[in-house]
């Protein structure tokens, strides 16, 4: 499915825009995990390409998953 981009969506993807403080708690259970998982990923797994693949993964993650609270799903 395609999604139409205007004006509006480009000012709320690139403005200047905090989090309220719901947003910033959500968004901190989410990278309290996600660096959970990291730890697993390193103890768990030999330092190899592999690895960096997977701890890459979940930075992209954390990252989208933290910018869809902050532009509000759109």
């Amino acid at each position: 499915v395609l999604m139409a981009i205007d004006l509006a969506k480009i000012d709320r993807w690139f403005g200047p825009q905090k989090l309220s403080s719901e947003q910033q708690e959500r968004a901190d259970k989410i990278i309290e995990s996600a660096r959970t998982l990291a730890v697993q990923i390193i103890e768990n797994t030999p330092p190899c390409a592999d690895q960096s693949h997977a701890i890459r993964h979940v930075r992209d993650a954390m990252n989208s998953s933290v910018e869809s609270l902050r532009c509000g799903g759109v």
